[in-house]
């Protein structure tokens, strides 16, 4: 499946219609920018296209947080240093940003759909079935950030919620997947003519790859959500788990890139104004562990060698870095025709695996080799160097005793969301596999967690502004507002 310009079109012609976004959680909720004049199939394609692959706040979300917190880069400007040294006084702005980039496009488009099709709109179940799978991986990175959010209010502007409340993570959670389920059943119903045909951006308008992937997603809720409700979430999986589900890399959730004027992945006009480094913690895996996409992700340095940079340095320290000397990512890791992945294969495998063995107490080691095939066969990884590595390289095979395993699976799903920054924060944040450890050397920053990972975002100052009551009940409700306070399903 490629993007064609049909669903480019619909994309260019939104952004003219609306215009510029606003500027806040409160100015979206005032005015959603007279959307009801357009037609749902426009919004809809627009929200797929700013869930799956919006520059809208790549840079710091992705790049200056998750790519730091999850320990894969290393960012060379000094905008994106405190957030590698665990600093918390980013809320004037950053903080911002990340909250508010989904709640100002996706959200409002997808949540726009939901409302234009239901029964007081056009009623077309199929269609609004497809809007909430897209709202809910919005509400889900959010959540997941930050905890408690606005999540039945939020985005919802144009019916008057003027100060959404925030709503608790774990009815969220319970609650997205309950919806989930209802999707499930109707878009596995569906007749693909009243869906999104020319529309559709994602799987072209294949109900049978949108069933699988709105299973996998409530597949990776259930099993985020499973040490702090397992029950609840042992009957989710085990629903799951009797349903169809991503399979194989061509039915991942991905927008693939042209590389052209109008799709391109956006990491490589990123990379060409803000270059990053490597992390040692990544390379010294990869490289510690014979791991064949060392080559393939880490570029040589000057002196061909394979070396990256330690996260967190202190600032005199960092400065005398000899840049030459330390790797750039592989040109793989930022190519204008790289896809945009949000979902693979490779991750519905190590949920699997992690479900047979804690859930189920079976042999997972299927499951979990199979998820390294398809993250190598993602990239392009040799056949012979798969099977090499997994026959002969002692990560390769699950061994030991029940917590090694999962320490195994948390790595491999960690390494299989490379591109998908937050993702992984999120992962090292439930499982604490791959272990980030504790800085306590001097030559490190120990920011405002005395060397510990952060455990969430803050809500930010402009948010706290404009809507006090609700943030600060979320506050009561959830504990301090600090970077050390973790959220709801955090309790491994």
């Amino acid at each position: 499946m490629h993007i064609k310009m049909k669903y480019i079109i619909p994309v260019l012609f939104l952004s003219c219609i609306l215009g510029a976004c606003s500027e806040s959680l409160d100015e979206i909720n005032i005015d959603p920018n007279r959307v009801t004049e357009i037609d749902d199939a426009y919004l809809f394609s627009s929200a797929v296209k700013n869930t799956f692959g919006s520059v809208q706040n790549e840079r710091k979300l992705q790049l200056y947080f998750g790519s730091q917190y999850s320990h894969f880069y290393v960012v060379r400007n000094n905008s994106g240093r405190p957030h590698d040294k665990y600093l918390d006084y980013l809320f004037t702005d950053d903080y911002n940003v990340a909250m508010k980039g989904s709640f100002t496009n996706a959200i409002k488009y997808s949540n726009k759909v939901v409302s234009m099709t239901s029964e007081k709109g056009t009623n077309n179940k199929l269609r609004n079935a497809m809007a909430k799978v897209v709202s809910i991986c919005n509400y889900t990175r959010i959540t997941d950030l930050y905890g408690n959010i606005p999540y039945t209010e939020g985005g919802w502007g144009d019916i008057g919620v003027l100060s959404p409340k925030y709503d608790e993570q774990e009815y969220i959670y319970k609650n997205m997947m309950n919806t989930l389920k209802e999707c499930i059943e109707i878009i596995k119903n569906g007749d693909p003519l009243d869906g999104y045909e020319d529309f559709d951006p994602l799987f072209d308008n294949h109900l049978e790859n949108w069933t699988k992937f709105a299973n996998s997603m409530r597949l990776r809720l259930a099993i985020r959500a499973r040490f702090a409700a397992p029950e609840y979430s042992e009957r989710v999986i085990a629903e799951c788990l009797q349903d169809d589900l991503i399979e194989n890399n061509d039915e991942n959730a991905r927008l693939f890139s042209l590389n052209d004027a109008y799709h391109y992945n956006q990491w490589s006009e990123t990379w060409k104004v803000m270059p990053w480094k490597m992390s040692k913690y990544l390379v010294d895996w990869l490289s510690n562990s014979h791991d064949p996409r060392l080559t393939f992700w880490v570029a040589p340095n000057i002196n061909g060698e394979y070396k990256g940079i330690e996260n967190g340095m202190a600032d005199d320290l960092f400065v005398t870095i000899k840049w030459e000397e330390i790797s750039d990512p592989a040109p793989k890791l930022y190519a204008g025709d790289m896809p945009v992945h949000f979902l693979t294969a490779a991750e519905v495998s190590f949920n699997k695996a992690e479900s047979e063995l804690i859930i189920n107490g079976s042999d997972a080691n299927n499951y979990y080799q199979d998820g390294i095939r398809q993250t190598m066969s993602l990239w392009n990884i040799p056949l012979d160097s798969i099977d090499r590595f997994i026959n002969e390289e002692p990560e390769g095979t699950l061994f030991g005793d029940t917590e090694n395993m999962l320490r195994q699976i948390g790595t491999q799903k960690w390494l299989s969301l490379i591109t998908n920054f937050t993702e992984a924060y999120s992962e090292i944040r439930r499982l604490d596999y791959p272990v980030i450890p504790k800085r306590t050397d001097s030559w490190l920053e120990k920011g405002d967690t005395d060397g510990y990972l952060p455990k969430r975002f803050l809500y930010p100052l402009e948010e706290i502004s404009l809507n006090p009551e609700h943030v600060n009940e979320a506050i009561a409700q959830q504990g301090p507002n600090e970077i050390t306070t973790r959220v709801w399903w955090d309790v491994h």
